[in-house]
């Protein structure tokens, strides 16, 4: 069928837009509501909150709706055309702002006018794992694989977004000529689902007619998945303010230290993918990799602090701007691709232990994305504001 050839390729086209406009409108509402880590933690905590509620929302679905590709293409029309009508708004938002000064320093204003501001396209941008991992669950054999599979190559997306909004769209186009880029991405998975893929469907499976093993759902699960997701989020808004000294609070900055972010929970949710078939309660793993996890965690802190000295001792004189840039990120990922790789991994466990069947998929994906996403919600303001 079309839609097994073309839902990687949607996943990634989706992953890469949702992160060009995250970090255009990092950089918008920055200039309007500032860049300090409160302002910071506001824009990440509601965009996360709307990922939360979209993906929820999708487990609200009757299930005839996802025997067919059609609510994630509208979904994807829907999340280009509302970030078309967000820029305008966005890139004038300082004036409104500076007409009311007060207002601007007041944490529930900040709050109220970023959700919003960004409720409906993040609700969109929430929504497209859960709804494509239960369309592609009645599909493939294995189901762990498959869950798995999707999200890296998501993630994937989201990587490549990063670097190219930052490196290479809104030096050379602008940040209004990113979000046109990405909406553009938006509607070609649109005109590509409807052309090709439109016609398939996906009947409702029984159990037994999925080779992937099935396990009992655990609800265990969403406690690691929203104290993973909560680790994570606090570590990028931690790690990112940090190192913004270190490689100087740019654009180029933050969207190299996100994609590294990113690369490793791709990688990690990809390198466990073949074992997730092969579960028998998934405990052993989970215990022992949250164990590696709490371990990495301490290496990164400590790696952090000598960052700094590491450089120094590296460093060249002669070295040009470029080398000097690839070396300090290089180190970068060597710090915090460990924990990352884990973080990935542990995602990718839970979900597929917390989804326990083909038939529990429609209902559990959305569940488990929209938990740990929580959990980001709340390291993201922890970190920020406490």
């Amino acid at each position: 069928m079309n839609v097994v050839r073309f839902a990687p390729l949607f996943l990634f086209f989706s992953g890469a837009a949702s992160l060009i406009y995250q970090v255009v409108w990092v950089r918008l509402l920055g200039l309007s509501i500032g860049s300090t880590s409160v302002s910071v933690s506001i824009v990440v905590g509601t965009f996360f909150s709307g990922l939360a509620l979209g993906s929820f929302l999708t487990t609200r679905l009757p299930r005839r709706y996802l025997t067919r590709i059609d609510p994630y293409l509208w979904v994807e029309l829907l999340m280009g055309i509302s970030a078309l009508a967000l820029l305008p708004l966005l890139l004038d938002l300082d004036h409104l702002i500076a007409a009311w000064p007060v207002a601007g320093e007041v944490f529930a204003f900040k709050l109220v006018l970023v959700a919003l501001l960004l409720a409906l396209p993040s609700l969109c941008i929430g929504a497209t794992y859960p709804l494509m991992a239960s369309l592609m669950a009645r599909r493939q054999a294995t189901l762990g694989q498959t869950l798995s599979h999707l999200y890296a190559v998501n993630t994937g997306g989201a990587v490549a977004g990063a670097l190219l909004g930052g490196f290479v769209l809104i030096p050379l186009w602008g940040l209004d000529g990113a979000v046109y880029f990405a909406a553009a991405l938006n509607g070609m998975i649109v005109l590509l689902g409807f052309a090709f893929c439109r016609k398939d469907l996906f009947p409702l499976l029984d159990v037994k007619e999925a080779c992937g093993r099935a396990l009992p759902s655990s609800h265990h699960a969403l406690l690691v998945l929203f104290i993973t997701g909560l680790i994570a989020l606090a570590c990028e808004v931690a790690w990112t303010k940090y190192l913004a000294i270190f490689v100087h609070t740019t654009i180029y900055g933050f969207s190299a230290v996100l994609a590294i972010f990113l690369s490793g929970i791709a990688l990690g949710a990809w390198l466990i993918k073949g074992r997730l078939d092969r579960l028998d309660d998934g405990r052993r793993e989970q215990t022992g990799w949250l164990l590696a996890l709490a371990v990495a965690l301490l290496l990164a802190r400590s790696g952090l602090e000598y960052l700094p000295q590491l450089f120094g001792v590296w460093a060249q004189a002669d070295d040009g701007a470029v080398v000097e840039a690839l070396k300090k990120y290089g180190l970068i990922l060597l710090v915090l691709w460990p924990p990352t790789l884990l973080l990935g991994a542990l995602f990718s466990l839970n979900i597929r232990l917390h989804c326990g069947s083909v038939r529990d998929v429609p209902g559990q994906a959305g569940v488990a994305y929209a938990v740990n996403t929580l959990g980001g919600i709340v390291g993201s303001l922890l970190a920020g504001l406490w």
